[in-house]
């Protein structure tokens, strides 16, 4: 059992405060720290997705508050992988984490199946050692850091380093805590590009997001169905919902470009018939990995709370109510029509919205125009029925 417990620092790891505790509690031997924390010596060090949480809880100092849930949600990175899993295997890993289940973590994250790598060194920001030390007197890692495609500090928009402690070390039992001698500044370190260098602060800034808040996990159709409206609305997939498959790579390549992909493991070949945009926007229960579903939101202008609480609806006419056309109604242009038959022209390939007032009065539109400035440039074919 623990005499005490480290208080956590904001966005600090479990692995990193156990790691104080290790270096505060005198213990010469992690054998005798693994007996304080869990009663039990075999416990391996994971820096991302932990497991026998309960077992800290149960050894924690009299009075202590905190909770498994607390520990899950706050200083692992739980919140970032479960976060685009269905609602049952999010729950089981949060389970698998509590109980002494850790071999069976990530397969249910899925994360083992993706080629994007794991760190191989934990990351720090020298801004953000200055400022911890500033602030408490040492340093600690960071969550966001750790991230597989965070290379850039998401408060300081500064470059990340890799430490000198490796994320699997020579002992898997040991909690490496960072300190000013394991974060050594490596000023042989790439630059990038402005343009690149923003699109990192970008996806960084997203993780960030998807870590500090907790939604509702939502089924895998859920995603597919969201991204297949907005691939709609840019013309990257037709209103029967076939996507237009070498569109969406090209436009996609070329609004990230190849060296950024690169970086964040995500790069595509838009000659292949088999990448991972492909499937993560195909009507399957398969899971991809949180980044590429961070790239796809970004690309296709999604505000990430909007994908998680609005359901999309595909509205190439825009909402209604729709005006009425018919020149010869005193309700000439008023918006009374409240409903649109909308079809898909094979001849112009583009949506074809049937729009009817009360009065009988139908007109069509061809193509995705908006607002009634557009409806009046468009050719517009009437009937009375």
């Amino acid at each position: 059992m623990m005499t005490f417990f480290p208080i956590p620092y904001e966005d600090e790891l479990l692995y990193s405060i156990l790691a104080r505790y290790h270096i505060r509690s005198g213990n010469i031997s992690i054998k005798a720290t693994l007996d304080d924390v869990y009663s039990k010596r075999s416990v391996s060090a994971v820096m991302d997705l932990p497991s026998h949480i309960e077992r800290i809880i149960k050894n924690m100092p009299i009075g202590s508050r905190y909770t498994c849930n607390e520990l899950i949600d706050k200083h692992t990175l739980y919140s970032f992988y479960s976060a685009f899993l269905p609602k049952e295997r999010a729950d089981k890993i949060r389970e698998y984490m509590k109980r002494d289940r850790g071999s069976s973590i990530n397969n249910k994250t899925g994360v083992m199946a993706s080629s994007i790598k794991l760190n191989q060194y934990f990351k720090f920001c020298p801004k953000c050692v200055e400022e911890d030390i500033q602030r408490y007197g040492e340093t600690y890692w960071h969550r966001v850091h750790q991230i597989v495609g965070v290379l850039i500090c998401p408060k300081h928009k500064t470059l990340l380093y890799d430490s000198k402690v490796p994320i699997k070390g020579f002992n898997k039992h040991e909690f490496k805590a960072a300190t000013v001698k394991e974060c050594k500044v490596n000023r042989n370190k790439n630059t990038y590009s402005d343009d690149v260098l923003e699109k990192l602060y970008n996806l960084a800034l997203d993780i960030q997001y998807i870590l500090e808040y907790r939604f509702n996990n939502k089924p895998t159709k859920w995603f597919k169905e969201q991204y297949l409206t907005k691939l709609k609305e840019h013309g990257l997939a037709n209103i029967t919902g076939r996507i237009k498959q070498k569109e969406l790579l090209e436009n996609f390549v070329d609004y990230y470009g190849d060296k950024f992909l690169k970086l964040v493991q995500s790069d595509i070949d838009i000659h292949s018939n088999y990448n991972w945009l492909t499937e993560l926007v195909r009507n399957n229960k398969k899971t991809s990995h949180p980044i590429r579903h961070l790239l796809l939101i970004r690309f296709l202008g999604i505000s990430i709370h909007d994908l998680f609480n609005q359901k999309f609806e595909y509205e190439p006419f825009g909402q209604g109510p729709w005006p009425c056309l018919n020149p010869a109604a005193n309700h000439y242009l008023q918006n009374i029509i409240k409903n649109v038959d909308i079809k898909y022209s094979a001849d112009s390939k583009s949506p074809q919205g049937i729009f009817k007032c009360s009065y009988g009065f139908v007109y069509m539109r061809n193509g995705s125009n908006r607002i009634i400035e557009d409806s009046l440039s468009f050719p517009i074919f009437f009937r009375r029925q």
